[in-house]
């Protein structure tokens, strides 16, 4: 263990166990230096204590273990030896906060050494360079360390050093080397056991690829430098780190909120842990991803003594970054000019800053009526540093495309305004192609949309509803629909939602003789779910893009009336296609929709509740509803197909227009169009009837609905386990679950359906390939869909299984009376069975029933065809 050198020799030095597991390198140092040596061994043995020290955050301790190595390296006439104890206690200078200092130190150092021990030397002084903000001085002296440590068959300074240079490529723009080196460091970090360094590889391997929006590699990343970190012991400031770089990737992925949250949850542990320099630094991140949430007067109030610590610690690069903030956030009493800031934080590495400071700034020359300045500032939006070498990253993109969207906007250039949001919407689409995860590509939308409505203004300008169409079609359409590729999903979430699954029926089954030990349970719970979460927005997919086809929508359009209802800015607006004419109707302020919705809905759960026929709020509602979209002027008993956000709230089974040919909502047009305007409907060949446990005469509604069906699997509540259940969807034509529901609306994809083993989610049921044609969900409220933050689109149960492949999904979105329910399930059968098609076959068997008004009331609003 006792090696003199600090390069990767067969034997290994104290120098290289510290990356590896620096506790033990510590105790072994002690152990050195309390048996005695020669010179340079107690020289290398005070360095590996000075590198534990500094990992653990004490500084002084660290510092005071250098210069001891200086010392003893000195006196025994070691000037090499005496260098390198210098450049170890260069870089802890400059994490005490004097970078400057750390620089001067380590350029004196490297003068005493020959050119076989200059490769931790030069990393170190690349590692300053960068804290300093000299970008492309630091990739430099970073690749002459990298070519030193190969000379030397240094291989754990050759994984730190890589791990940094990665870094340091994507802040000049080199975002394809930055990828390969950081997943090079990776490798060799695992192959030589540093755990710690895989960790730090790791996590900024994700945090590169967040920055270009390679959103699945950067998720899975932080995900396994978030594992190895559990098992290293490493210190809290790296897991502060890391979570700091998932909430960024969570912000580019549309999920704001979420991500300003967890950005600002963070702060009292940063401020509470991680040593001051470095403090600075990790609030300024997380004050980054705060801004996102609006939160700009806390951002101001923590922001300010940063900002004055940094301008006096000459620390250029955090300091114009802390000057950003503030000026974003609303502080203008620093009386930055933009431009000139926005030009510095260009060359520090902070591309996208410097665009978000100018494209603020021009809306403030705008709104003062100084339209050139505002140009000038927007064209300086697009200027590329010299140093960019590859494709700009997707988030980049979109800036510009904003800034020239804007610019066109100001110079009354409509069709540059439209090119904009076209561009935008197919990189954006192109990006998302290989994300698995419904909830980020739903989420993404929100960076397109005020592109979207730009565009849309200059369409409804023009009178061009196809050109409308085009624009919030497009946006609704923008996340695709996923290809199914395997018949199982993958282990680790497979595993998390098996474990999930056993803590929820735990915890049902403690809510009657335990109810502490049952509380104590939710937070588990909680934690698993978010493991789910987190997993499943890690793995890559394949989704097909949706384009619309102006001829097919005009075809479709001569068997039903499609709408697609959209809101801009706060007005309900809707697209009418029938018999090929189109034409676009504004149908008042979004909120008087929004008013009536939930008055119906309210009114059900009281109908309900009291078993009393629907009263006066409830007329005036519906009432209210009619005229709403009445200009609509669709075609009474026409087929109806209703797209857009606003669609999946709507309680359309109330309305007589669209009786009886049947109405369904769908994300988009084009999807639909894509998916059901084909080959003509014919009736199930096979079915599967599962009834679920706990709810009054399931199996009695199964097997007399089995008794209509030639080919049919009944699946009894007693033997209902998820897995059997999983298994037996695959490949069948019609699938009825009769079982209760429950609604996460905080994680509608965790929303479920309870077997006998415990909920089946709804994460599980869009790994089944092929799912079923149809698929009725006979559950309370699992036809509900609910916004997941961020402006997103509305995701549940419902959306899960189309993006998965199935073709309709009929369910409840509000509760519904156990007898209602089961009369509505036997009569949609039979006109199943007949060869109807799914939404005339649920608008003539609503129909068709006869149940006292509160049940058929509750009944028509709750009913929801999803295709």
């Amino acid at each position: 263990m006792r090696g003199a050198t600090d390069t990767g020799r067969s034997t290994p030095s104290l120098l290289d166990v510290v990356h590896i597991d620096h506790r033990r390198a510590a105790s072994a140092a002690a152990e050195v230096l309390e048996v005695g040596g020669p010179p340079a061994e107690l020289a290398v043995a005070h360095r590996t204590l000075a590198i534990a020290e500094r990992m653990e955050g004490r500084l002084d301790a660290s510092a005071e273990a250098a210069r001891t190595a200086m010392a003893v390296a000195r006196d025994a006439g070691l000037t090499a030896d005496a260098a390198l104890a210098a450049s170890t206690l260069a870089l802890t200078v400059g994490y005490q906060g004097d970078w400057t200092a750390a620089l001067a130190l380590v350029d004196d150092c490297l003068t005493d050494l020959p050119r076989a021990r200059q490769g931790r030397p030069l990393a170190a002084k690349g590692l300053v360079l960068q804290r300093l903000g000299r970008n492309r001085e630091s990739v430099e002296c970073y690749a002459d360390a990298v070519a030193a440590l190969r000379e030397a068959g240094d291989t754990i300074g050759l994984t730190t050093t890589m791990s940094n240079l990665g870094v340091a490529y994507v802040e000049v723009g080199r975002f394809d080397r930055g990828q390969a080196t950081l997943a090079e460091a990776c490798a060799l970090a695992e192959s030589v056991g540093a755990t710690r360094a895989h960790c730090i590889a790791m996590g900024n391997l994700g945090y590169v690829a967040g920055v270009r929006g390679d959103l699945v590699t950067a998720l899975s990343a932080l995900q396994e430098a978030e594992r190895l970190f559990a098992d290293s012991g490493a210190e809290q400031g790296l897991l502060l780190s890391l979570t700091l770089d998932r909430a960024g990737v969570l912000l580019r992925a549309g999920l704001r909120a979420e991500a300003g949250r967890l950005a600002e949850s963070l702060v009292p542990r940063i401020q509470a842990t991680v040593p001051h320099p470095d403090q600075d630094e990790f609030v300024l991140r997380a004050a980054r991803i705060m801004l996102a949430g609006g939160r700009h007067g806390a951002v101001r109030s923590v922001l300010r003594p940063i900002h004055a610590r940094l301008a006096e610690g000459e620390r250029e690069a955090w300091s114009m970054h802390a000057s950003f903030l503030l000026a974003t956030a609303g502080d203008h009493e620093l009386g930055v000019d933009a431009a000139s800031l926005a030009d510095r934080l260009r060359e520090l590495g902070w591309p996208l800053e410097a665009g978000e400071l100018l494209l603020g700034e021009a809306d403030l020359r705008r709104e003062r009526g100084e339209v050139e300045a505002a140009v000038v500032l927007l064209q300086r939006v697009d200027a590329r540093s010299e140093d960019e070498e590859d494709a700009l990253p997707w988030p980049a993109l979109v800036q510009r495309c904003v800034a020239a969207s804007r610019l066109a906007t100001l110079r009354g250039d409509q069709d540059q305004v439209a090119a904009a949001a076209r561009t935008a919407l197919q990189d954006l689409a192109g990006q998302m192609r290989h994300l698995r995860s419904l909830e980020i590509r739903a989420s993404l939308r929100s960076h397109v949309r005020e592109l979207v409505t730009g565009w849309v203004d200059v369409a409804l300008a023009r009178s061009d509803p196809w050109e409308v169409l085009a624009a919030v079609d497009g946006m609704a359409a923008l996340e695709g629909a996923r290809v199914p590729v395997r018949a199982e999903g993958p282990p680790e979430l497979t595993e998390a939602l098996a474990e999930l699954r056993g803590l929820h029926d735990e915890q049902r089954q403690r809510l009657i003789d335990d109810p502490a030990a049952a509380a104590a349970l939710h937070a588990r719970i909680a934690r698993v779910e978010e493991r789910v979460r987190a997993l499943d927005r890690g793995l890559p997919g394949e989704a097909t893009r949706i384009v619309l086809d102006p001829d097919a929508v005009h075809r479709a359009s001569h068997a039903a009336d499609l709408v697609h209802l959209f809101v801009h800015r706060g007005d309900l607006h809707g697209i009418v296609v029938g018999d090929g004419a189109i034409r676009v109707r504004r149908l008042g302020a979004h909120d008087a929709l929004a008013t009536a919705t939930a008055a119906i809905d309210a009114e059900v759960l009281r109908v309900l509740r009291r078993g009393r026929a629907p009263g006066g709020v409830a007329r005036r509602a519906v009432a209210e509803l009619q005229e709403v979209l009445a200009p609509l002027d669709l075609v009474p008993g026409r087929p109806t197909v209703v797209a857009g956000d606003p669609a999946p709230s709507l309680p359309l089974g109330l309305l007589e227009v669209v009786r009886p040919g049947g109405v369904c909502t769908t994300r988009s047009l084009a999807g639909w169009v894509g998916r059901a305007a084909g080959a003509p409907w014919t009736p199930p060949t096979s079915v599967l009837l599962v009834a679920g446990p706990d709810l009054p005469r399931a199996d009695d509604e199964v097997q007399r609905l089995a008794s209509r069906w030639d080919r049919v699997e009944v699946v009894p509540a007693a033997r209902s386990g998820s897995g059997g259940v999983l298994r037996a969807l695959g490949g069948v034509d019609l699938a009825h679950l009769c079982a209760h529901g429950e609604v996460n609306p905080h994680n509608p994809l965790l929303s479920s359906i309870r077997l006998g083993d415990g909920p089946l989610w709804a994460y599980e049921l869009s790994e089944v390939a092929p799912l079923p044609r149809v698929m009725v969900l006979a559950s309370c409220s699992v036809g509900a869909e609910w916004g997941s933050g961020g402006g997103t689109a509305a995701l549940g149960m419902g959306s899960a299984l189309l993006d998965a492949g199935a073709g309709t999904v009929v369910a409840p979105s509000l509760p519904v009376q156990d007898e209602a329910a089961v009369a509505f399930g036997d009569l949609l059968h039979r006109h199943l069975g007949d060869g109807t098609p799914p939404a005339a076959s649920v608008a003539a068997a609503l129909d068709a029933l006869d149940l006292p008004e509160p049940a058929l009331f509750a009944l028509r609003a709750a009913i929801t065809v999803a295709q």
